[in-house]
């Protein structure tokens, strides 16, 4: 594991549950907050791939570890939105 991988994990809870990655917690500095995420939301899509199992969600994970910017497709609050994210890599 990265440290980079080790962060987020630490920031970021998600549940698997019934074919869905929901977002269970999210620490109170998680960077993630900053994007716009809550508790409670559900991850459909990351770079366009549908996450249907763990084994996507690991796969997809990472790939963002190789990535200057994903997207994310959420479903929040009953709405259906889009998040851009830019990685900044540190040195």
């Amino acid at each position: 594991m990265t440290n980079v991988q080790s962060k987020y994990m630490q920031q970021v809870g998600i549940d698997w549950k019934d074919g869905r990655a929901r977002i269970r917690w999210l620490s109170p500095d998680a960077e993630a907050r900053k994007y716009g995420l809550s508790e409670g939301d559900l991850i459909r899509t990351v770079n366009g791939t549908q996450l249907r199992s763990i084994t996507d969600v690991m796969r997809v994970g990472q790939d963002l570890l190789q990535k200057d910017e994903f997207v994310v497709g959420l479903e929040s609050g009953g709405r259906s939105r889009t998040l851009r994210f830019k990685v900044q890599k540190r040195r």
